[in-house]
């Protein structure tokens, strides 16, 4: 709120740097929507049979961020749960009338856990890992410096333009964090599920998950063809730089996910705006 008695209901004459926002309130005021909005939609639907033990965690973790208001880890936390309760709620709005939703099921031989089951009635599974990804907000030179020594190596007919005076470490920075989140949250998702024995065996999917601004659907796009064909595509601005990461990383892809997913969902709402299954690109003849 602005700190004078001036009436700016229009907007004029405000000074944004009057402006204070009560974090602490706007976060408690979202924790009581999902309560009022994204509970009632996984506990009343039967299919999901124990949505109380995801429900169970985010209050916790919600109790322990009223004590701890400015705890970035109990706010990181809790961001990444709700991204959770959001998947559960879209794929309950595409499954099956007599499917049924498990959170986190035990694994036969391991103590390893996949976030969701979803079993047909006939008895065919198939499982979903949910991930965010939130990269730093960096506008420092370091940040800058590392871009420019990655655009170096950019391909001859893609780059990734920006501008140092208009944020551009920062912009470049979550762009390039962004697709090394994709390497790494993949690569940890192929090995739970190369852990799956034959009686759990089924599909597995990763969602990943995004507030729509540090990164969109876009950029999933490219990573998602490469990861299901391996090969880049020509548009690619960091298709020099991936298997340089993957090389230092020693990561090799076995190419065993059925998909990668895209949920969407601002860090004040409660339920994804966007739900994309099996991302691809564009298919441009080139």
């Amino acid at each position: 709120m602005a700190d004078d008695d001036r009436d700016h209901s229009d907007g004029v004459g405000l000074d944004p740097a009057t402006i204070v926002i009560d974090w602490p309130a706007s976060r408690m005021e979202w924790i009581d929507r999902i309560e009022a909005q994204l509970v009632p939609r996984l506990v009343d639907d039967q299919r999901f049979v124990n949505a109380d033990a995801l429900i169970g965690k985010v209050r916790r973790l919600a109790a322990l961020l009223g004590t701890a208001p400015e705890n970035r880890d109990y706010i990181r936390a809790l961001i990444e749960d709700v991204n959770e309760m959001a998947t559960a709620a879209s794929l309950l709005d595409r499954m099956e009338a007599r499917a049924t939703l498990h959170y986190e099921p035990p694994l036969a031989g391991t103590k390893k856990r996949i976030d969701f089951l979803v079993r047909s009635n006939d008895g065919r599974r198939a499982w979903f890992e949910v991930k965010s990804i939130r990269p730093s907000w960096d506008d420092g030179d370091a940040s800058w410096q590392r871009f420019e020594r990655l655009a170096a190596d950019f391909p001859g007919n893609a780059r990734l333009i920006v501008q140092r005076e208009l944020a551009g470490a920062v912009i470049a920075g979550q762009a390039v964090k962004a697709r090394w989140g994709f390497l790494s949250r993949t690569a940890d998702v192929e090995q739970r599920a190369a852990l799956l024995q034959p009686e759990d065996d089924g599909p597995v999917r990763l969602v990943l998950c995004s507030n729509g601004f540090d990164w969109t659907e876009s950029d999933l796009e490219d990573f998602a063809d490469f990861y299901r064909t391996g090969a880049f595509r020509p548009d690619d601005w960091s298709r020099n730089a991936i298997p340089l990461y993957l090389e230092e990383n020693r990561i090799v892809f076995r190419r065993i996910l059925a998909g990668l997913c895209y949920l969407q969902r601002s860090y004040d709402a409660v339920f994804a705006s966007r739900f994309t299954f099996d991302v691809s690109g564009p298919d441009f003849n080139w």
